[in-house]
């Protein structure tokens, strides 16, 4: 016969003896090995751990984010600026041309005029001649004016955060926002105006609109409600007490009294602390309004 290994426990057995009257066998079956405990706390601990991993890799991501939006805010900027420069630069240039060609102007309509008195007509036709060409230079020259008044016009508004989201508005709507400048400077407000016009349209009111800028100032916080400011000097109505729900019935049809332990100690079963927790009362509640409603209906517990 083999020895046991040393340190090794041996396995439990449990003999049943078959049934009376039956061949006199032996049935030997191994216990079963009773089922781990699991770990609650290494469960907890991983979770918990993956958690902090999971909220380290949003705020990097939004940091990341960040980062990259205000290093292309910076580099808008900078581009903006650098455009502004240079169509100041271009305006520059352009009123000094328009002061070249009133002086070309001037002199040609002296020419002609001195040309017409001494009977030069062939100077006055040059004169004349040179009228028409400043005059053609000179219309050219505004027309770039413009051009260059509308493009300063873009780089202002690019260089500018509040002028750039106001420039798709309209012109009722770009009113209020620019009374209202943190709309756009401050993220949380320009999440909460985007949640109001929504909140508008989804009540049927129209953009642009008296009622549309009054709902505006309300959501904003910019004015109060008509009917909350109203009701500011009015009493609040008495505070009522939450009676107690039906006990839970059983399935022999009789509603469960709670358990007494003595005293004033009330034993209540899962179900009707579930209903406590469901109507915002505490057990202790709970039991005090069952027991009072038996003691009115002349109920008597055991």
């Amino acid at each position: 016969m083999a020895k046991n290994e040393p340190n090794k426990p041996e396995d439990e057995i449990e003999v049943a003896a078959a049934e009376p009257g039956a061949d006199a066998d032996v049935t030997v079956e191994a216990a079963a090995e009773p089922a781990a405990e699991p770990d609650w706390k290494a469960q907890f601990e991983g979770a918990q751990q993956k958690i902090a991993e999971a909220e380290a890799k949003r705020a990097e991501a939004e940091r990341l984010a960040q980062a990259r939006a205000d290093e292309l805010d910076r580099a808008q900027k900078e581009s903006a600026k650098t455009r502004s420069a240079a169509v100041s630069a271009e305006m520059l240039a352009i009123d000094n041309a328009i002061a070249n060609t009133e002086h070309e102007r001037n002199d040609a309509k002296a020419a002609y005029k001195t040309a017409m008195e001494a009977g030069d007509f062939e100077a006055a036709a040059e004169a004349q001649a040179k009228l028409s060409e400043v005059a053609v230079k000179a219309q050219r020259i505004k027309e770039g004016k413009a051009e260059l008044e509308r493009r300063a016009e873009a780089a202002k508004v690019q260089a500018d955060p509040l002028e750039q989201y106001v420039a798709q508005l309209s012109p009722q709507s770009a009113a209020w926002i620019r009374k209202h400048p943190e709309t756009v400077s401050d993220t949380a407000k320009r999440d909460l105006l985007q949640r109001a016009h929504y909140k508008a349209l989804g009540a049927g009111i129209r953009p642009d609109t008296d009622e549309y800028f009054q709902h505006m100032d309300v959501e904003m916080g910019y004015a109060q409600r008509q009917a909350a400011a109203d009701d500011i000097d009015d009493d609040p109505p008495p505070a009522r007490t939450p009676a107690a729900p039906a006990a839970p019935v059983s399935r022999g049809g009789a509603a469960q009294a709670p358990q007494p332990r003595g005293g004033n100690v009330v034993r209540l079963t899962a179900a009707q602390r579930e209903i406590a927790a469901a109507c915002g009362m505490t057990d202790a509640e709970y039991a005090k309004q069952l027991l009072a409603i038996q003691r009115e209906n002349g109920a008597t517990t055991h």
